[in-house]
Parts: C-alpha cells; sequence; structure tokens
C-alpha cells in the first residue's frame, strides 16, 4: 500500500476487511513524523451498529479541521500508532482500500474503490428495477447496453464518484445527431436514475448489499439540461382513413404471434404491450362477470386481465377488460390451441414469448408500405396507434375517465388507489363495443368504397 503525504490535510479511509466488515479511519502524519490510523467505526447503512459513509465523513472532517488547526496529535491516550499497525501488518491480504482526501478547506475528494464503477452504478439500478417488478427493467437494460457498456467500456469501467456531467455527454450527443432525441432524453432520465438509486443506496435499510459504497455526493447528471423540447416529439396520431388502411393491412397478414397481438390491442383500445405479452390463461376467464345495463338487462361479459406494474406501483394493479371484437376470436383460438398450458399465450411457433420489439417492427414495416403506395402521407410506429385509439375514442364522445380506465392511465390518485373499486367494466364493455363496430365502419367507408 503507498503513502502519499498531504500537507496540512489527512486521509479519510474506508476499508474492507477479512472478515467482510467495512470499517473507516482516518489517516494523518502525527507532529513526531510517526504515522497515526485513527479509527472512525464500522460501516451500517442504518447508522446504527455504525456509521453511514455521510457520517463517517462528518467526522472525518472534524478531524481535518482539528488537524489543520495546529493539533498533529489527534489522541489523548498516546495510543496514536495502535490501528495503523493493526491495519498494516500483512500487507500480502491484498484487502481493498478507498482513499478520501481531505483538501484544504475541508471537502471531500473522493476516490472510490475499484469494483464501484459506473458500470456498478447501471447494474444496481437494474438489479432495482428487477427485484420491483418494474415494466421498464427491459428497456432500461437495453439502453444501458446499447448506449453505454458497449460504445464506452473504459468510461463504464471508471470510477462512479470521480465521474463528471461532461463525460456523459457523448452518449447523448450521439443519439441527438443521429435524429434520435426521445432516445437521448430517456437515456438522461434513466441515467439520472441510476445515479439517485446509487446515491440512496448504500443508506437504504432494504438494500441487501450492505458492502456497497459509492461515495456519491451530487448527481453528475443534474447538470445535463433536462432535454425536455423531445417531450412532445411524439404526437403523431392516424386519422380515420390511415386508421383503417393500417387495421385492413393488419388483418391481410399471414398468422402469427405478432399479428394476433396488434389485433388483440387495437380491439381492446390500444392497450400497452409488454402488458399484453405477459398475459397468460390464468388471465382470460370467458364466463366473466354478470352486469346490469341501464334497462335492467343482464349482461355476461368475458373478461382479460392485464398486470399494470408501471410508474412507482409495488404492487401490479388489476387492469380488468371486457373481451370484443377481434380480440374475442383471437383469444378463444389461442385458448383452445393452449389447452390446459397456463403460460404466455403470445408466442411464435417454437413456443418462445415474442418481444414488443418483434410486434413494432410489424407496424413499422406496415407504415413503410402504406407510405410507399401513397395511402399516408407519414409514417408511423407503435406508439401512435396506442395514442391514436384514444384520440377517436374521444371524438366519439368517449368520457375521458372511461378512456383512462380503458388504457389505464392516470389512476395512481389517492382515490383510485385506495378507494374506488368499482372497475368500470360496463362503460368500458359499452365503449369497447362501440370501438369495434367504428373499426369495421372505416375499413368500409375507406377501403373497400375505393377499391369499389
Amino acid at each position: 500500500m503507498t503513502e502519499k503525504s498531504h500537507k496540512g490535510a489527512g486521509r479519510f479511509v474506508v476499508r474492507k476487511t477479512e472478515s467482510g466488515n467495512v470499517i473507516f479511519y482516518y489517516r494523518y502524519v502525527c507532529e513526531n513524523g510517526s504515522r497515526d490510523s485513527y479509527s472512525l467505526g464500522y460501516y451500517d447503512p442504518k447508522g446504527i451498529n455504525g456509521m453511514t459513509l455521510i457520517q463517517a465523513r462528518d467526522k472525518a472532517g472534524e478531524l481535518s479541521r482539528k488537524y489543520r488547526s495546529g493539533i498533529k496529535n489527534l489522541r489523548s491516550d498516546g495510543s496514536q500508532n495502535q490501528m495503523y499497525e493493526i491495519f498494516n501488518k500483512d500487507e500480502s491480504n491484498n484487502r481493498e482500500e478507498t482513499t478520501i482526501d481531505m483538501s484544504q478547506n475541508g471537502n471531500v475528494m473522493l476516490t472510490i474503490a475499484k469494483n464501484n464503477t459506473l458500470d456498478k452504478v447501471l447494474e444496481n439500478y437494474e438489479k432495482y428495477l428487477l427485484e420491483r417488478g418494474a415494466e421498464s427493467a427491459e428497456k432500461v437494460k437495453g439502453n444501458f447496453n446499447r448506449y453505454i457498456r458497449k460504445p464506452y467500456p473504459e468510461l463504464c469501467q471508471k470510477e462512479a464518484a470521480s465521474i463528471t456531467s461532461r463525460e456523459l455527454l457523448p452518449p447523448l450527443e450521439k443519439l441527438i445527431t443521429a435524429g434520435k432525441g426521445p432516445t437521448a432524453l430517456a437515456l438522461r432520465s434513466q441515467l439520472y436514475s441510476a445515479f439517485q438509486r446509487a446515491m440512496t443506496s448504500e443508506n437504504d435499510p432494504r438494500t441487501k448489499d450492505s458492502d456497497i459504497i459509492f461515495g456519491l455526493q451530487l448527481n453528475p447528471v443534474s447538470k445535463i439540461p433536462a432535454l425536455s423540447e423531445f417531450k412532445n416529439a411524439g404526437e403523431r396520431a392516424l386519422s380515420e382513413k390511415e386508421l383503417a388502411y393500417y387495421v385492413n393491412e393488419l388483418k391481410m397478414l399471414p398468422q402469427s404471434a405478432e399479428k394476433d397481438v396488434l389485433m388483440v390491442s387495437l380491439s381492446l383500445g390500444g392497450q400497452r404491450m409488454e402488458q399484453l405479452l405477459r398475459v397468460n390463461l390464468s388471465y382470460i376467464d370467458f364466463e366473466g362477470q354478470c352486469v346490469i345495463d341501464k334497462n335492467k338487462n343482464v349482461i355476461q361479459i368475458a373478461t382479460i386481465t392485464l398486470k399494470d406494474k408501471k410508474g412507482r406501483r409495488k404492487k401490479p394493479r388489476n387492469h380488468v377488460l371486457p373481451i370484443v371484437g377481434y380480440a374475442e376470436s383471437i383469444l378463444s383460438r389461442l385458448k383452445e390451441s393452449k389447452g390446459s398450458n397456463s403460460d404466455n399465450i403470445f408466442v411464435d411457433k417454437n413456443g418462445n414469448l415474442i418481444h414488443s420489439r418483434d410486434a413494432s417492427i410489424l407496424v413499422s414495416g406496415i407504415s413503410d408500405n402504406l407510405v410507399a403506395e401513397n395511402k399516408i402521407k407519414s409514417p408511423f410506429k407503435y406508439a401512435d396507434i396506442r395514442r391514436t385509439c384514444e384520440t377517436l375514442l374521444a371524438s366519439y364522445d368517449v368520457h375521458k375517465d372511461i378512456r383512462a380506465q380503458i388504457q389505464s392511465h392516470g389512476l395512481s390518485g389517492v382515490q383510485n388507489t385506495h378507494y374506488d373499486r368499482y372497475e368500470y367494466l360496463l362503460q368500458k364493455y359499452e365503449a369497447l363495443t362501440m370501438w369495434n363496430t367504428k373499426l369495421e365502419e372505416l375499413i368500409a367507408n375507406y377501403v373497400n368504397k375505393k377499391e369499389e
């Protein structure tokens, strides 16, 4: 272990012992030239049976100020060399050490242990999302791999606490230059969240890995502008005519899992692809529920339940929808073909679960064909279909509360979370029945008439 002297300052050191514990101590040079390692205490993320990193840093700051004031022997019992000898008697053990230099103005300049790199920050956040069952977990990991780990391996191995805002600019600049502003916006947000998680994880009692010490004092992403100009980049909504051509093209395609899930999503008012792809037989109930309409008629409604994990929910919200229109025949066929198997139903010919990007690729292919045939003026993607569904449902006088229930958004308030257990099943059934009728009418009015 190499020692460096620092005039007017000492060293705040974090060491992992052979037993796996983490201990803090303050190292300085005494008045007689000998070295002293002043033990501060053991690391405890809860701060109960030890010290948090912040507490230890503050204590080291106090000792540093005393040292700079002229007090060169910080112990009154004359045992200044004891801890130093204990820590340094066996250098062959290759114990991990983090050195934190105390500058003359009392600030802490961190040089964190080599295993607490940017890559570890990303990994820590990915693990956190997976444990929460977040829908975004797979997408976040994909973005980190594609835009950070693969093109910038050296940056990923750099100590997290030494990462600057400027070093995080290249991946964002590259995306913006390539015309992928919304992706840059998402990546910036994901990086910000990863660093925030790293800053709090070492003091989070729920964190399983108690040895995590990133030592971050600031989030480097906070100094990067929010790229808010890309927030409203996705405003494409298809007209009735464009939607008619899309639905017709989709219906004409050969049978596939991608086609099935896109048709079901459309029929159910534009559902989130990730939620639909997790559907298995246990989520489908063709016996359904009996409801009474305004004319006091009893209607038996088949249902499908999606698991909505988006946002900050720790427990997925049951998103119950009536099975109507195209969805009824498709889900009936899939249920019959699966037999008693309760696995996911949207699978390829080999029984493998399809990915959301597979469905998105199919939508993009239809879009390209329609543009090439001059049937639509500009391309669209899957997210635009979901937006189109809500836009047209609004134009058909479906109340915004019912649209929110159909697309499962804006339902995180106290009333919806704790009190409003009414599923609006009848209203959703009436709205989606009308919607599926409209889809057939659009094809008849715009596609079939032109062909005639």
